[in-house]
């Protein structure tokens, strides 16, 4: 919710500036420091301030040097969605038969409310098939397709946050999020498929302002800090994107790296990535308003035409052996295939970039794309305005054979609300936020997406659940939709159903 906390990052800059501890580069100087404890009934279990002790975690090789603290156990308790879970129905149209050709179509979807924020989601869809959201303060997960609903939380409450979650290469579940209201504090979540437990941790270190924290895997191994190997590495950034902080455990970000600082010599190959099932599940949200990422062999990820290699923990400026680069986003799939979205014309790739098949989709402005290779299909959510008002829409992909498909496309909403992305008040600016779309593929092929109309009001986090409060919400309308101070157009989470086509 970037422009709701500007005041808060005008206020933490200033604070920063006065005592100086802001760094005119937005680097981690001094951000970390005081002596902070954790406990739980009165046992102190590890000290969460004071990791660098003034100093600065540095940038490029070998900076993971600060100390390793103790995560605390996180309470995993049942979660109700703030609004009751429904079903609606959409039009959509099918593309199935080559013979008939597109044809009127109707899907039910799940439809649920109240896992993100009043202004975002941040859901992915896990191997096992696990909905996780963290578009707010906690973890949120659903092990049916969202019928029943898992929070993640530490000791105590947060009052409202934004942060992002995603699988590891070898079935943990790794989670950040930052919440500006309670003290400027982030949280790393981390799920260790080989226990079964959650833990959590503050992380101190971070820039002043840390807004919309995303998540990032490289694929291993790494040899960590002590000398162990790892499987992974994970990346972390808040607002403005640079410089990134990354972790051993997946919940330590004591190391730091800058994309525009941090440069190692070019590099120069094609992407042939070799296959693994997780592919499928690593991917992160490409909306466009985050860096593009697509982990790659073993110690390297690609992000925007730059390569990082784990051989010098550098960013390398990349090109093919053509000297080509890769505009747009880029997904690659279990079967190391890429797939590169480039305005509305989606691509696939069997051989590493060196050849592409195209598929133009219908209009639309395209958001996030996800590409599941062992369900043979593939995603994308777009927009499209039209009269002061903006319809969602999903594209299904057949992408079982190297040249894409189009399956369907569905309308998700009522295609009557008015919005604002990334800037601005609620209202007051002629719309409601939605600051970014989010799309996920499940093991069985059925899609999720993330949707707002006038419909899908919910409470507002930081009063949604005082009762007193909210005993004005069902209050009419004011003008343009202002409603309840209670409640808030946002978006909402909806799972495909069942598509019944006419004719």
């Amino acid at each position: 919710m970037r422009a709701r906390a500007l005041l808060i990052a005008v206020v933490l800059l200033g604070a920063f500036a006065a005592t100086g501890l802001a760094s005119a580069s937005f680097g981690l100087q001094g951000l970390a420091t005081g002596g902070v404890t954790s406990s739980v009934n009165g046992e102190v279990l590890s000290p969460v301030g004071g990791v660098m002790g003034g100093g600065d975690l540095g940038h490029g090789a070998g900076n993971a040097t600060a100390p390793v603290e103790v995560a605390l156990p996180a309470r995993v308790v049942d979660y109700t969605p703030t609004v009751p879970t429904t079903t609606r129905t959409f039009g959509t149209t099918d593309f199935t038969d080559p013979e008939a050709g597109p044809r009127e179509a109707t899907t039910d979807w799940r439809v649920v409310g109240g896992t993100g924020n009043a202004a975002e989601l941040w859901f992915s869809i896990s191997s096992t098939g696990r909905i996780l959201d963290l578009g707010g303060r906690y973890v949120i997960y659903s092990d049916d397709q969202g019928l029943t609903w898992k929070a993640v939380k530490p000791q105590e409450e947060l009052v409202n946050a934004e942060g992002s979650v995603v699988e590891a290469p070898n079935g943990d579940i790794v989670a950040i999020t930052w919440d500006p209201y309670s003290g400027d504090r982030v949280l790393t979540f981390k799920h260790t498929k080989a226990t079964n437990t959650w833990q959590y941790m503050y992380m101190p270190q971070h820039t002043p302002f840390w807004d919309r924290p995303t998540i990032e895997i490289v694929h291993g191994p790494f040899t960590d800090q002590f000398g162990d190997e790892v499987p992974y590495l994970t990346f972390t950034q808040g607002f403005p994107h640079d410089p990134w902080q990354y972790s051993y455990d997946g919940l330590n970000y004591t190391g730091v790296v800058s994309k525009s600082r941090d440069r190692g010599p070019a590099q120069s190959f094609w992407l042939d990535v070799e296959p693994n099932p997780v592919r499928d599940f690593t991917q992160i949200l490409t909306d466009g308003l985050f860096p593009s990422w697509a982990p790659l062999n073993s110690g390297k990820a690609w992000s925007g035409n730059l390569i990082f290699d784990r051989e010098d923990m550098l960013w390398h400026p990349w090109t093919t052996p053509e000297g080509d680069q890769i505009d747009g986003k880029l997904q690659i799939d279990s079967r190391g295939w890429l797939h590169n979205l480039q305005g509305s014309i989606y691509r696939t790739s069997t051989d590493g970039g060196r050849t592409w098949n195209e598929l133009e989709l219908p209009p639309g402005n395209p958001g996030d794309f996800k590409a599941h290779g062992a369900a043979g299909v593939a995603a994308v959510v777009a927009e499209m305005s039209g009269g002061g008002v903006v319809q969602d829409l999903v594209f299904k992909i057949d992408i079982s054979t190297p040249q894409p498909k189009l399956i369907r496309a569905y309308k998700v909403g009522d295609g009557d609300n008015k919005r604002i992305g990334g800037a601005g008040a609620y209202q007051f600016q002629g719309g409601h936020r939605f600051d970014f779309s989010n799309v996920g593929v499940f093991p069985d092929g059925r899609v999720a997406v993330s949707f707002m109309d006038k419909k899908t009001r919910i409470p507002f986090p930081t009063s949604g659940e005082n009762d007193v409060a909210c005993l004005i919400e069902d209050q009419p309308d004011g003008p343009e939709g202002l409603g309840s101070p209670c409640r808030v157009v946002a978006p909402m989470l909806a799972v495909e159903q069942d598509t019944t086509v006419s004719g």
